[in-house]
């Protein structure tokens, strides 16, 4: 059975105590899956961003309490956890002409995971 691949969602507000609190406490009232999460400030702006599934309720979500979400396809892979493995990805869609628009991993364990956020040059890529 295929996984369903999710979602990147990224929200821009203004830095301040409790935001992430409220957001989190939706989008458990609203039965979302959060996969993956990151936040970083620069100012008085956060950008809270997170991987979950692609969802009507979500938008909904976030546009009732006043946050602008926006969606971005992602590509998402599972690796070896080996010297090597992110060069050959990276180098893979530098020929293909692929622009990265961001990337995180993690690699807890034998196996990575990599997410990317789709870049100029994949069909029905974000921008």
């Amino acid at each position: 059975m295929r996984r369903e691949t999710p979602t990147h969602y990224s929200i821009l507000t203004k830095n301040r105590p409790g935001t992430l609190a409220r957001l989190t406490k939706l989008l458990t009232e609203g039965g979302v899956t959060v996969s993956g999460m990151m936040i970083a400030s620069v100012g008085d702006k956060t950008s809270i961003q997170f991987l979950a599934p692609r969802g009507q309720a979500l938008r909904d979500i976030c546009c009732r309490s006043g946050m602008k979400v926006q969606e971005t396809s992602i590509f998402e892979r599972r690796a070896p956890n080996r010297p090597g493995e992110l060069h050959h990805l990276i180098k893979t869609f530098h020929r293909q002409g692929i622009d990265i628009l961001s990337l995180s991993g993690i690699a807890a364990t034998a196996s990575s995971r990599m997410v990317l956020t789709r870049g100029k040059g994949v069909p029905g890529a974000g921008t």
